[in-house]
């Protein structure tokens, strides 16, 4: 035999209390059982020269572990789990060269065309039961519902929501700005701000710009937080609208009250007319200073 399973519980519970070097006799043995698909010889010095052991703490294990595990008979040292494997092996062999497993006896009161009388009862109508409607070929049926793929699909409560594709390409223009700073920008899928320059027309030119702007001021204060749509806001207003120190993309008050003004994302809490998320709470100094 090559190959035998090896069950770790099976022999850790067996051999916790042996040592390191009578873990590696114990193996050893196992090995040399298997590989000659029978008992160990019973003459000690020939298991000694099997396994190689040559020192007097080598053979006192050798000897404590036949001891332990192995059954001493006239053929040899004998080991109950490593004979049932072997006689498993053996029964595996014969069966592939017979072809595989037996097939199994057929029994032939199993054949339900001869023993069985197979009976089927005429189905009762239901008295609740509406009759099909049988088309007319002046008012054919017709499946009012078309296949739609979840892409196209509206999002609930965002009838306004702008197209999908330009919106993905301002998200994936942010994600790869911000990788280049080594960064990580978190898209939201309901951010205002992407939304508000989605329909301002609001270029790609324009973040890009914004966005080394912010990256300088991020620099020069020392400020490694990623850059978020929120920050980038009234950057943009800025270009677009030069002296206009306030956003004018989408003006504070007509954004939703549910958005962030740090990131876009659901807001929860309210400070004055300005909202933001569990996250950005840490900013409500700050909004109260611009209020």
């Amino acid at each position: 035999m090559n190959y035998y399973s090896h069950h770790i519980g099976d022999y850790l519970s067996s051999t916790a209390h042996l040592t390191l070097l009578e873990h590696g006799v114990y193996r050893r043995l196992i090995d040399v059982y298997y590989i000659h698909e029978s008992a160990l010889p019973a003459d000690s010095k020939q298991v000694y020269r099997l396994i190689g052991a040559r020192t007097k703490d080598e053979r006192e294990a050798v000897d404590s572990v036949l001891a332990e595990f192995f059954t001493e008979t006239d053929d040899g040292w004998h080991q109950n789990r490593c004979d049932h494997e072997i006689a498993l092996c053996n029964k595996n062999r014969t069966n592939g060269k017979n072809g595989g497993r037996p097939p199994k006896k057929q029994n032939p009161t199993d054949n339900p065309e001869e023993t069985q009388t197979i009976t089927q009862e005429e189905p009762k109508p239901n008295p609740e039961q509406k009759p099909p409607i049988t088309p007319s070929p002046h008012h054919p049926i017709t499946n009012s519902i078309e296949p739609t793929s979840t892409s196209e699909l509206p999002v609930a409560g965002k009838e306004d929501s702008p197209p999908p594709s330009r919106f993905l390409e301002i998200t994936k223009l942010l994600c790869s700005l911000e990788k280049q700073r080594g960064k990580t920008f978190k898209a939201v899928s309901t951010n205002g701000f992407i939304q508000s320059w989605v329909e301002s027309g609001v270029t790609d030119a324009n973040i890009i710009e914004a966005h080394g702007i912010a990256a300088a001021e991020r620099e020069r204060t020392g400020d490694k937080t990623s850059i978020n749509p929120g920050y980038l806001d009234g950057i943009i207003a800025r270009i677009i609208n030069p002296g206009e120190r306030q956003s004018t993309v989408v003006p504070m008050i007509q954004r939703p009250p549910e958005i962030c003004a740090c990131c876009g994302g659901k807001a929860t809490k309210r400070i004055g007319t300005t909202w933001f998320c569990a996250s950005h709470d840490q900013y409500s100094k700050r909004a109260k200073v611009a209020e």
